[in-house]
């Protein structure tokens, strides 16, 4: 007999007995069952079922205490076939800080379905997750900075994360944290969540520096003159006759001085202007020499970034002395003495150590007894002296010719010697001798052609047949000239005053024909020693 698998059997004498009452073995022919059991009877007790299969996900740090189940859980222990179904329980963890193995409670787990009533569910225990520590990888935020700045301190989150203070999940979480307190050794500590998942990372700490204090600074020049500050006004009223030193220090008690600079220039520069200028690296004490104008300016940045100016006032390196011009030193005057005074500077002047006033940068020495020390000096205190005696008059030489014209004389007063030159005068040129001057006696200027020395006169003579005769004519003695008229105004040559002698008398036939050229000839003498007198007498007239 094969068992039915819907039956009950149990063993009886090494047979196997069915519920039924049927023998379930192969000898059960041999057998006659001689009668039923009955009364008996048994409890049919609710059967005991567990939840099986039951794992919770191991989950990043979130500040919560949710839970998530690891697949789904199943009833064990149900008969096959039976309307019975689990309803699951919330799960969430016991604590919410990291750790390893953290006991997971439920909500109570419940079964559902027709035949639930036929079950007792063994609610689960013992079942265990961890919640792990969410390491950031580097790219989920972003600082301004870690070195040193003048600012605030700036943690921006990447896109898809937010930043806060604290690690809980109901925080103030933000897109930037920043600190702002001025410090050497600052620490933000903050917490990063993954808005994807909702993870919140470890403790983050990041360092900073802010330094928000400008450095501080000096401009020295001596022992009495520095600046600390950016000079408001420009004056140049600092004169020195010699060189400079200038030293430039520089400090900053936070974060240190990055660079400290210079720059030399003699123009009145505004923290705009000096901006755009380029700056020198100050690297030892400055050396100023003469002659020139000075402001000198600092630049002192410190490793924050802040940056301090600082400015002298103008300085005046002068070492060139005033000049006195107009009379030499030791020189002896016989009228007042006009002297000019120049400096680039403002000038003090004494006379004798008594202040006077320039006009127009001159001074009038008038005459005085003794004599007279000016003294000019500027405000780097370079000082010139000139001494002089001026009198009242001069006493003159006699006077001298020059050879050119003019005639000197000079002043005969000792230690001045001051000349007087004019122009000769006086006295006539001839035609053969320069003037002579009335004051000096010396010659001057050129002969005077027209003025004749030694003009002589010469009466017409007739020729004769012996001797040639001669027109009337004027002769200069000292030159040597002959003239036409008294004013020797037309001059002439010396053959054209003689006249030919006459010829001899003709003889025989010629007789008639020389007697007539005799005669013509005699008669254009004649007309011309008429037209000569009508000439002369037309002249004088005159």
């Amino acid at each position: 007999m094969v068992p039915h698998a819907q039956h009950q059997y149990v063993w009886l004498n090494q047979k196997l007995l069915c519920g039924c009452g049927h023998v379930a073995d192969e000898d059960a022919e041999n057998y006659t069952l001689a009668s039923q059991p009955a009364g008996i009877t048994a409890d049919i007790t609710v059967r005991t079922v567990t939840v099986e299969d039951l794992h919770i996900q191991d989950k990043l740090y979130d500040g919560t205490d949710r839970a998530e189940y690891d697949g789904e859980p199943t009833l064990g222990n149900a008969v096959s076939g039976d309307h019975v179904a689990l309803v699951k329980g919330t799960p969430s963890f016991t604590s919410i800080r990291t750790a390893e193995d953290i006991a997971i409670r439920f909500t109570e787990f419940s079964l559902t379905g027709a035949d639930a009533g036929n079950y007792a569910l063994t609610q689960p225990t013992g079942i265990t997750a961890s919640i792990l520590p969410y390491a950031l990888t580097g790219g989920e935020y972003a600082v301004n900075s870690n070195d040193w700045i003048n600012h605030d301190f700036v943690v921006t989150a990447a896109e898809g994360y937010l930043l806060s203070l604290t690690d809980t999940a109901d925080g103030v979480w933000q897109q930037t944290l920043r600190a702002t307190d001025e410090t050497a050794e600052g620490r933000l500590t903050f917490y990063v969540k993954d808005l994807a998942t909702g993870a919140i990372s470890l403790q983050v700490t990041e360092q900073y520096r802010i330094d928000r204090t400008q450095p501080t600074g000096e401009i020295r020049v001596d022992e009495r003159t520095a600046w600390q500050s950016f000079l408001s006004r420009i004056t140049f009223d600092l004169f020195y006759r010699e060189e400079q030193t200038v030293v430039i220090t520089s400090a900053d008690e936070t974060s240190g001085v990055a660079a400290t600079e210079y720059l030399l220039s003699a123009e009145d520069l505004d923290i705009p202007a000096l901006e755009q200028e380029t700056f020198l690296p100050y690297e030892k004490a400055l050396a100023l020499a003469p002659d020139g104008e000075y402001v000198v300016y600092a630049r002192i940045t410190d490793r924050a970034g802040n940056v301090t100016y600082l400015r002298s006032d103008g300085m005046v390196l002068d070492a060139t002395a005033p000049a006195i011009t107009g009379a030499e030193n030791g020189g002896v005057y016989c009228a007042a003495v006009t002297l000019t005074i120049t400096d680039a500077y403002p000038v003090t002047v004494t006379v004798n150590g008594t202040p006077v006033e320039l006009t127009e940068g001159r001074l009038v020495l008038r005459p005085a007894e003794g004599t007279q020390l000016v003294t000019a000096t500027d405000p780097a205190g370079n000082e010139s002296r000139l001494e002089i005696a001026v009198n009242d008059g001069h006493t003159w030489g006699d006077w001298s010719s020059n050879g050119d014209d003019t005639h000197t004389r000079t002043c005969t007063i000792s230690g001045c010697g001051a000349p007087e030159t004019e122009s000769c005068t006086g006295g006539e040129a001839t035609c053969v001798d320069r003037a002579v001057c009335e004051v000096c006696g010396g010659v001057y200027g050129d002969v005077d052609a027209h003025r004749h020395a030694d003009l002589r006169h010469v009466e017409a003579k007739a020729a004769t047949t012996e001797v040639p005769g001669n027109i009337e004519y004027w002769y200069c003695a000292a030159c040597g000239k002959y003239f036409a008229d008294a004013q020797a105004s037309r001059e002439l040559q010396q053959a054209d005053t003689v006249t030919e002698k006459l010829p001899a008398a003709p003889t025989g036939d010629e007789a008639p024909l020389t007697l007539w050229v005799i005669v013509l000839a005699a008669c254009a003498g004649l007309a011309l020693l008429l037209l000569v007198l009508r000439r002369r007498n037309s002249h004088r007239t005159a």
